[in-house]
C-alpha cells in the first residue's frame, strides 16, 4: 500500500527509504491491473506466471534445480496420476540438441525407474530436437511433441514413450514421427483425443496456424 506508506512517512516528517523491490504471489488478473497503475515503475515476472505456493516436502523448500547439460531449457510439464512429475525440454548432448524428459518422484527425488537416473534423451535427424509440449495417455504412455531440424527445415515431431522411458515402437515403428508442414514449422501444443488420435498444433513458416492429427499408431 504505497499511498499509506507515503502518508505515514509524511506525517512523521521523515524521508522515506527507497524500496528496492517487493516480492508477491498474484493471480494473473491482479498482475495485469497492477501493470496499468501509473505508480508502478516496473514489474519483473519470475516464471511461471500462474503458480501456487511451493509444495512442502518437494525438493528443497518446494523447488528443485537440476543441472542436466551445458545448455538446455525446460518447456513443458505434466503430472502423472501417481504424483510423479514430468518435465520436457531440450538438452545439449555432445554438441547435439536432444529432446529431454525428466521424471521426478512426488517428493522431488529423481525417479530411477525412468530412463537413466530419471532422464530420457531422444532425437530425430542429426542437428537438434526440442520438446515443447507434453501429455500423458490414459494408459500411462507419455507423448512428447516439438520440432526438429530435418533436411534443412524445422518439422513437427511427436514421440511416444512407455512408462519406463523407453520409446514405444508400436508408434510409427520407432516411437518417433515427424511431419514437414511447410518449411520452418514450430509446434506448441499436443492433445490426445477421446478416440486415441493425437492432435498437435503450431505454426508454419508463413505464420499460419498448423494442425496435424495422427492416428494412435503414429
Amino acid at each position: 500500500d504505497l499511498k499509506r506508506f507515503e502518508r505515514v512517512g509524511a506525517e512523521n516528517g521523515k524521508e522515506l527509504p527507497l524500496i528496492n523491490g517487493v516480492v508477491v504471489d498474484l493471480p494473473l488478473r491482479s498482475l495485469e491491473a497492477l501493470s496499468r497503475s501509473p505508480e508502478v515503475r516496473w514489474i519483473t515476472v519470475d516464471a511461471p506466471v500462474i503458480s501456487s505456493a511451493a509444495t512442502p516436502g518437494f525438493g528443497e523448500q518446494g523447488s528443485i534445480k537440476t543441472p542436466v547439460s551445458s545448455s538446455g531449457a525446460a518447456y513443458a510439464t505434466a503430472v502423472q496420476t501417481d504424483g510423479k512429475v514430468l518435465v520436457a525440454g531440450s538438452v545439449s548432448d555432445n554438441g547435439r540438441g536432444m529432446l529431454g524428459i525428466m521424471r521426478r518422484n512426488s517428493n522431488g527425488d529423481p525417479d530411477n525407474t525412468f530412463g537413466n537416473n530419471g532422464l530420457v534423451l531422444a532425437a530425430i535427424g542429426t542437428y537438434e530436437t526440442r520438446g515443447l509440449a507434453l501429455t500423458i495417455q490414459s494408459d500411462g504412455k507419455i507423448i512428447a511433441a516439438g520440432h526438429a531440424y530435418i533436411n534443412n527445415s524445422w518439422d513437427f515431431v511427436v514421440m511416444r514413450f512407455n512408462a519406463n522411458g523407453t520409446l514405444d515402437t508400436t508408434f510409427a515403428g520407432s516411437g518417433k514421427q515427424s511431419t514437414d508442414v511447410n518449411g520452418t514449422d514450430s509446434m506448441n501444443q499436443v492433445l490426445v483425443l477421446a478416440d486415441g488420435k493425437i492432435l498437435v498444433a503450431g505454426a508454419e513458416q508463413n505464420n499460419r496456424l498448423a494442425l496435424v492429427r495422427y492416428n494412435s499408431n503414429g
